[in-house]
């Protein structure tokens, strides 16, 4: 091989740039570059290799990335709840009532108001047994947290017992709030908090 493995990758990587940049759309003579041919089978393999390593590698980057900000978003709503929770406060403090009841104020050139809101709050870890136990499966929302198994499949008919750990739980929050009052024992499981939220425009 009279080339070095640098120089190898370089000319395939500039193979795979040229892909990317068109969006990942294979051209025919692209497609035709791409091929393993026996006269170059190693040299591509092993620069297509270092290729696969690299993107790897980028998205190792790429995801501790997404993980950074993910936890930056999460940070910067806590702050902006803690902030708009202050400002309803001193609304409410120096009775800022609009028209229709509701919290309201103008300052600078901005326009605060405030709207009634449920919020459903379940209790944490709740189990699909203790749900089922309660009688109260129809106002939640089920799904696997995993693929299904042909053994599943199979037994699709048992398949909530056979996974029942494997149970992911979402309430029907508009259910909840409709039966809250009226379902005795939704409320071991489930609450309805009255809240406020603040709009700024």
């Amino acid at each position: 091989m009279n080339s070095n493995i640098f120089e190898i990758e370089s000319k395939y990587r500039q193979l795979i740039d040229e892909i990317e940049s068109n969006d990942g759309e294979l051209t025919p003579e692209l497609e035709e570059s791409l091929v393993i041919n026996e006269e170059d089978r190693d040299e591509k393999i092993e620069a297509y290799i270092h290729v696969i390593k690299q993107k790897e590698a980028d998205n190792a980057l790429i995801k501790d990335e997404i993980d950074r900000l993910r936890e930056r978003q999460k940070v910067n709503n806590n702050s902006i709840a803690k902030l708009k929770n202050t400002i309803i406060e001193a609304m409410r403090t120096f009775e800022l009532y609009g028209k229709s009841g509701n919290l309201s104020h103008s300052v600078g050139t901005y326009k605060l108001w405030t709207r009634k809101t449920q919020a459903v709050k379940v209790t944490p870890d709740i189990s699909f047994s203790s749900i089922v136990s309660l009688k109260l499966d129809d106002l939640f929302n089920y799904k696997l947290s995993r693929k299904l198994t042909t053994a599943d499949i199979k037994a699709i008919n048992n398949i909530i017992e056979l996974n029942k750990d494997d149970v992911v739980i979402n309430p029907d929050k508009a259910a909840i709030k409709m039966n809250i009052g009226s379902v005795g024992d939704l409320s071991k499981v489930a609450t309805v908090k009255d809240s406020e939220s603040l709009t700024i425009k």
